[in-house]
């Protein structure tokens, strides 16, 4: 399957299931803080819904059950003293992926590209992973930060089972 042909395919779908879902958005605006962390979310639902994959959008660091086969992701996830935008989490490994959707405002200054870079390592070595996600790439064509993401399942489960 080619990528035009399957960006085309999500242009034509998304655009008719993002502006035709008022309830569908204003649900999920109550669970991001910005309108790149929603366009995500929705893209990430559709995707899943769309390749008949289990996605459980789960309640603010609610328990993971460790037991329960698909995906699940957690809004605005609490972790030490930070807040990550999501946390990411397949049954079929074991890491949890902390998503930010990194806007040009909060994300682009030398003091700022600092502090991410401390908050990276300090989610290292609380055994998190870490997919940085661009703005203007969440916001233009989300599709390619859900295949970023899969991509990224795949590599974690990849390296657990060869471990």
């Amino acid at each position: 399957i080619s990528i035009d042909w399957m960006e085309n395919l999500h242009r034509q779908l998304f655009d008719g299931f993002y502006c035709g879902s008022i309830d569908f958005q204003d649900d999920f605006a109550k669970l991001t803080e910005s309108p790149i962390e929603l366009k995500f979310l929705i893209t990430l639902e559709f995707y899943c819904r769309l390749t008949n994959s289990k996605l459980r959008i789960c309640a603010r660091n609610s328990e993971f059950l460790e037991d329960t086969d698909g995906y699940f992701i957690f809004p605005q996830y609490i972790w030490h003293e930070y807040r990550s935008d999501f946390c990411f989490r397949s049954s079929q490994c074991e890491k949890k992926i902390l998503i930010e959707c990194d806007g040009r405002d909060f994300h682009s200054t030398e003091e700022q590209i600092f502090r991410d870079a401390a908050r990276d390592r300090e989610a290292g070595f609380a055994g998190f992973c870490i997919l940085r996600l661009p703005g203007s790439t969440s916001h233009n064509n989300p599709i390619n930060c859900v295949w970023a993401l899969f991509e990224s399942i795949h590599m974690l489960t990849e390296v657990e089972r060869a471990a």
